[in-house]
């Protein structure tokens, strides 16, 4: 989980690198690199002062996304004029590959879940609150999705939103927005990205916390869990898991 965990915020990171580059044509090259390794540097100085104010920037972060992205959908389907129906091109048949593309790209967009059971210690009344928390963050997530994608697919053809890709949202919000459009999906793009490295690094710290504070060095965990299941360790994690309180 912690490899995967790197990997995940190596990706992410680079992600936010290369939005914030994006206005200034910047599409490759050092810059975005040092730009990743920046934002996950900032990560950690944020999550060394303490829960607080992860806590307080976490919040102050999910509204932005949350609002600026249903604002854009808002404003898109108010310049397609509120139609709910796809904007022209004929149904296309991808196959079995292209369904499988999907529900990983699906898969991809809920993500974020571990975050919250990894967290679960500092949760009041995890037990119930964890669970309770997973299902309203799903049910937000299924509204905003499904306001993008009406906003977007009412406006724009396949064709054209396969073209602009990152941007589409911004250029369905066009009519209304004009060029401000995208250099706000800049700005959503970017607080999405380093609250998710935020949020992945306390999520990785708590869980290397919990296996330290059951007196095991984290490698060591690592390994007991995955060589010796019949380990304090790997024991802990079966009986975590069984209890709905973990993973």
């Amino acid at each position: 989980m912690a490899l995967s965990m790197v990997i995940a915020e190596a990706l992410v990171a680079r992600t936010f690198a290369s939005y914030v580059l994006r206005p200034f044509d910047i599409l490759d090259g050092p810059l975005i690199p040092v730009l990743a390794v920046a934002v996950i540097a900032f990560a950690y100085v944020v999550n060394s002062t303490g829960n607080k104010l992860v806590g307080s920037m976490s919040l102050v972060m999910a509204a932005i996304k949350i609002g600026g992205i249903a604002l854009f959908g808002i404003t898109a389907l108010w310049a397609g004029g509120f139609q709910f129906a796809a904007d022209g091109g004929e149904a296309q048949s991808y196959g079995v590959g292209g369904f499988i593309a999907s529900v990983a790209l699906a898969i991809l967009a809920f993500k974020g879940f571990t975050t919250i059971t990894n967290s679960g210690d500092e949760i009041t009344n995890p037990h119930r609150n964890v669970g309770r928390t997973i299902m309203i963050s799903i049910a937000i997530c299924v509204v905003v999705y499904l306001l993008v994608a009406f906003a977007v697919g009412s406006s724009l053809t396949l064709e054209e939103i396969i073209e602009v890709k990152d941007y589409s949202l911004a250029e369905a919000a066009e009519p209304v927005l004009g060029q401000v459009g995208f250099y706000l999906t800049v700005l959503l793009a970017a607080v999405a990205t380093a609250s998710g490295v935020l949020a992945s690094v306390f999520a990785v710290s708590r869980m290397l916390t919990h296996a330290d504070q059951n007196g095991d060095d984290p490698p060591q965990s690592f390994r007991q869990v995955w060589f010796d299941p019949q380990s304090y360790a790997g024991l802990h994690c079966r009986d975590r898991i069984r209890s709905g309180g973990l993973f």
